[in-house]
């Protein structure tokens, strides 16, 4: 008997993103994309995890860091 997939619909896939496949690039630069917006859209896309991106394009205190990401509905898988 074959189970049903679940509610979401998404299976066991998960997807992530990163603050560069938002345009992201320069973190010091007025004119990026607000980390806020960030991780906003990338959520609302259904995206659940997220890579840090370059330094400085989120908070790089663990703890600030954290409760963004929590707040957004996201967990931080990776960084580079």
């Amino acid at each position: 008997m074959a189970t049903a997939p679940p509610p979401h619909g998404r299976g066991k896939l998960r997807l992530g993103s990163a603050p560069d496949s938002w345009g992201v690039r320069f973190p010091g630069d007025e004119h990026q994309v607000s980390y806020t917006r960030f991780l906003d859209e990338p959520a609302s896309a259904g995206y659940e995890w997220l890579e840090l991106g370059p330094y400085g394009c989120l908070p790089t205190d663990p703890r600030q860091l954290n409760a963004v990401a929590t707040t957004a509905g996201r967990a931080v898988r990776g960084g580079w």
